[in-house]
């Protein structure tokens, strides 16, 4: 065969192999590839009694599983399967680099000024595959050798995971047929995969208990598939509770003899019900004559929770850091009365030079002609003319930090998922921006300064598990309390965010505690704070008065979604950072 049709051949393959994938991935499902090669955006799994069948969990996903990713369907699980052998990692590394450039070759025509551009392509590509054998592991760009300890039994096959776009799937076309080649140049035998078999864990219409499927939580179950259990179980309890030391505590309690103590964590806790009904239903815990315990699968949880807390921690974190926007850009009831002060992002005061770092910035009109008129007349130019050395733009304009006080209502009806919601926002704040955050909660007859002005993501989360929700609601002491907090704090760009589920009930100036909350927020634009509520399911009478006292913007949340009461402090923010620039 010639160069050009044998490149024509594999290009043609690379496209059909592409497309292979991607038809069984929509349906959750595998694919053989060459002599021994299995590829999913599933874990799949040999059983140990079945040679060359190959088991896939429809419901496990393998970035989740293996890398701790939040979003799903972006990683490519492949495994080559070969006789028990100790594979050189660092030569599977080097092919693969091989490849790598080898398959941008044939598929994309560069032009010599673009080579910088794709040597960091095939640096990113080579990163992004993670390579495991007996040997060693670590990415095609930096592997290592770690060798499994003297008398382990040899695995049998070659584990790989590569979170790659799926515009170079392609690619995995080559990459298995140079593994497959490297272990038989090693001296090693492939093992033919004969089938594969979908364990579906989920019907279309059934809803997994704490996320985890009711199905292979036994002792027989895959290592991978219990620990990918235990992780989901102990985030979905901390989602719910509020926190991972919350979970703890609570399972702390799951005992007989601490049935008392159960049901007075319950009564703060409304979720903690179905939490242990889903544990039941998942077999880490049994209901006996006098309350609950833990299974043996159950000790397993607990044992898993102590030694994985900080993996666990993060995990939290960076699902927090990525909670996806809810569709619609504002929630059911939006409001808007302030306007922001600009419409653009730049500055159409300040001109300067044209470079290659401001070039996509607006031209600056009348200061490019001036610019342009006093070069023709300086060179003694007959002819007026703007050449791109006198193309000015204007200036980026510097966002404004934005110092954010929280004002929340801590009433007996902000109690349950009202108050996560909140929580999980003050913490979506201080992960993802560089802006102070400050907590203020008021209830009963009195207000506290729960959180300073803090860019501390520890401190605040520590503070957060204090929140109580009872008993009445002085929204007017809470009021003047962040007033006060802001005076002596002295926040950059100050933006206070009052949330709140109801009227106040308690009066602070006079008997109508109405009229003194609207007294309180008179002051705010005399003191140059932008504010504005966040009414979950509130008094539609009373939200706007209260917004009009102070000038400020009013959101009206009919549902509880930690979604939707991000977006509002995305969009407020980026208003205030609009609004006053350095």
């Amino acid at each position: 065969m010639s160069e050009d049709k044998s490149a024509s051949y594999h290009r043609s393959r690379s496209k059909s192999f592409k497309k292979t994938l991607q038809d069984s991935f929509l349906k959750d499902e595998g694919v053989v590839a060459g002599e021994s090669s299995v590829i999913s955006q599933k874990v799949h799994v040999e059983p140990p009694d079945s040679e060359g069948t190959v088991y896939i969990y429809s419901a496990r996903d393998a970035g989740l599983t293996y890398l701790k990713l939040i979003e799903q369907n972006l990683v490519l699980h492949i495994d080559v399967f070969h006789n028990p052998a100790d594979i050189n990692i660092f030569d599977l590394a080097d092919r693969i680099r091989f490849t790598i450039s080898n398959y941008l070759d044939l598929t994309e025509d560069v032009s010599p000024e673009m080579l910088p551009e794709r040597e960091m392509l095939i640096l990113n590509l080579a990163q992004r595959i993670y390579l495991k054998t007996n040997h060693g592991e670590g990415t095609v760009l930096s592997p290592a050798s770690c060798p499994s300890p003297p008398g382990a039994q040899l695995p049998g096959h070659v584990h790989i995971l590569a979170k790659i776009p799926d515009k170079y799937y392609g690619l995995v076309y080559f990459l298995v047929d140079q593994i497959e080649k490297a272990i038989s140049y090693q001296g090693y035998n492939l093992r033919p995969v004969n089938k594969l078999v979908p364990i579906h864990e989920q019907t279309a219409s059934e809803e997994f208990p704490l996320g985890v499927p009711l199905t292979h939580n036994d002792a027989e179950s895959p290592l991978e598939v219990k620990l990918q259990n235990c992780s989901q179980v102990l985030v979905a309890m901390a989602e719910q509770l509020g926190g991972l030391e919350i979970a703890e505590s609570f399972m702390e309690l799951i005992s007989p003899l601490q049935t008392i103590s159960l049901s007075r964590f319950g009564k703060r806790y409304p979720c903690m019900d179905k939490i242990l009904e889903d544990l039941a239903k998942l077999g880490y815990i049994k209901k006996e004559a006098f309350g609950y315990s833990f299974t043996n699968i159950g000790k397993e949880l607990k044992k898993f929770l102590k030694l994985h807390r900080k993996e666990l921690a993060a995990q939290i974190r960076k699902a927090i850091r990525h909670i996806p926007p809810s569709p619609g850009a504002t929630p059911s009831g939006h409001f808007c009365r302030v306007k922001s002060h600009f419409s653009a992002f730049y500055d159409k005061r300040k001109a300067v030079d044209r470079d290659r770092d401001n070039w996509y910035n607006p031209i600056a009109i009348p200061e490019t002609v001036i610019k342009a008129a006093k070069r023709s007349i300086l060179q003694d130019k007959t002819k007026f003319e703007i050449k791109e050395q006198d193309l000015m733009v204007f200036k980026k304009r510097c966002k404004a930090p934005v110092d954010i006080c929280m004002v929340v209502d801590c009433s007996g009806s902000m109690k349950g998922a009202k108050l996560q919601a909140v929580q999980w926002v003050a913490e979506y704040l201080v992960l993802t921006t560089r802006d102070k955050v400050a907590l203020v909660s008021f209830q009963e007859r009195d207000a506290h300064v729960i959180v300073p002005f803090t860019k501390s993501y520890t401190n605040l989360h520590h503070n957060l598990l204090n929140l109580q929700p009872e008993g009445l609601t002085p929204l007017a002491k809470g009021l003047v309390t962040a007033l006060d907090l802001i005076a002596k704090s002295k926040p950059r760009n100050p933006l206070l965010a009052l949330i709140t589920d109801g009227k106040p009930n308690t009066p602070l100036f006079s008997t109508d505690p109405v009229a003194d909350a609207i007294k309180v927020c008179t002051d705010f634009p005399k003191n140059k704070i932008r504010f504005i509520i966040i009414g979950i399911d509130p008094s539609k009478e009373f939200i706007p008065r209260l917004a009009e006292a102070g000038q400020g913007n009013y959101y009206l949340v009919d549902d509880i979604d930690r979604s939707n009461l991000i977006n509002i402090m995305r969009s407020e923010r980026k208003t205030s950072t609009q609004t006053k620039s350095k």
